[in-house]
Formats: C-alpha cells, sequence, structure tokens
C-alpha cells in the first residue's frame, strides 16, 4: 500500500461556511473545480454547501477549469462574474482566486469587509502579502511534508508505516477580509 497524508477537507469546508456565516454573509460565490468530482478536495465543496443549504443561504457555484488554473484564466473567471452582474457579500475559492476576487471588487470600489467577505483554502504565504490580508483556511503543508517523508523514510528502510492514511486538520487564519 502506498500512504496517504491529507488534511480533513470537510473541516475546511465547515470553517470557511462557519466564518462566512457569521460574518452575516447571505450570498455566497463559491469556487470550485469540476476535477474535484473525482478527488480528496471535494470533502471541502459538499460540505460548504450543504452547510449553506441547510442555512437557506443562496450560493452561487462557478465550475472552474480544472485545466486552466493558471493567473490569467483567474482574472478571466473573474471579469465574468463581474460581466454577469452576480451579486454576492461572501466568497470562497482556494488562495490566488480569492486574491483576484478581492482585487476585482476593490476595482469597482466594493468594501472589504465590509460589503464583501472573503474566506481561501489553502493559506499559502500569498494571503499574508496582499492588504487586506485574506482570512484563510490553511492546510498544514509543514505537518503534510513532515509526515510524508517520516512514511518515504520508513518505507526506504524496509519498515512498515503505522499510519495508513494520516488526516490533519486545518485551522482558520483570520485575516481582514471577515469580521
Amino acid at each position: 500500500y502506498i500512504p496517504v497524508v491529507t488534511v480533513d477537507h470537510k473541516e475546511g469546508g465547515r470553517l470557511a461556511a462557519e466564518v462566512l456565516l457569521a460574518s452575516g454573509c447571505k450570498k455566497i460565490l463559491h469556487f470550485r473545480s469540476t476535477a474535484e468530482k473525482k478527488s480528496l478536495y471535494r470533502d471541502r465543496h459538499t460540505e460548504f454547501q450543504k452547510i449553506m443549504d441547510e442555512r437557506g443561504v443562496e450560493t452561487y457555484c462557478y465550475n472552474l477549469d480544472w485545466r486552466r488554473l493558471d493567473i490569467e484564466y483567474y482574472h478571466q473567471v473573474v471579469e465574468e462574474i463581474f460581466e454577469k452582474g452576480i451579486e454576492f457579500d461572501g466568497v470562497f475559492g482556494v488562495d490566488r482566486l480569492a486574491i483576484e476576487c478581492m482585487n476585482g471588487l476593490i476595482r469597482q470600489h466594493k468594501k472589504i469587509p465590509e460589503e464583501v467577505k472573503i474566506v481561501s483554502y489553502d493559506g499559502t504565504y500569498i494571503t499574508e502579502l496582499v492588504e487586506p490580508q485574506i482570512s484563510t483556511i490553511v492546510q498544514p503543508i509543514d505537518r503534510m511534508a513532515e509526515e510524508s517523508v517520516k512514511n518515504l523514510c520508513e518505507l526506504i528502510n524496509g519498515k512498515k508505516v503505522k499510519n495508513k492514511k494520516s488526516i490533519l486538520i486545518p485551522e482558520f487564519r483570520k485575516g481582514g477580509t471577515t469580521v
């Protein structure tokens, strides 16, 4: 078997939903990849959407083309959202897309977080390089790497890996994009 080190994406989706709900969001723009139908990541979006549905919160799910996840594509996606006139007061998406959306909102003179709240997913360093800093669900990348290297070393040395599947817990890091 191949040991797996992953994150509890269901918990990450729950955290993101709870933060946006606690911030008073009523219409949420939810970015997701079409590739996630077959991936471990789908749990974050399934849980997020389930909570929104249970609370009666309107969401607009934008399905991203997983083959085109680059900066230029993200810019085009955000421009398309604005051209369609989709109204929202909350955003949930990966770090880079959340930042692109925030930049677009700022260009439209929207106030963050007064008018639109944003929660990203991943928690990479880029969320701390922008102003305001992005509120984010942080995947414990360092711990994931440590666990993966430990497992790999054990396999190389002919030992059995203790955990076939290690599931780490994501955490919320508050920035200036939520209240």
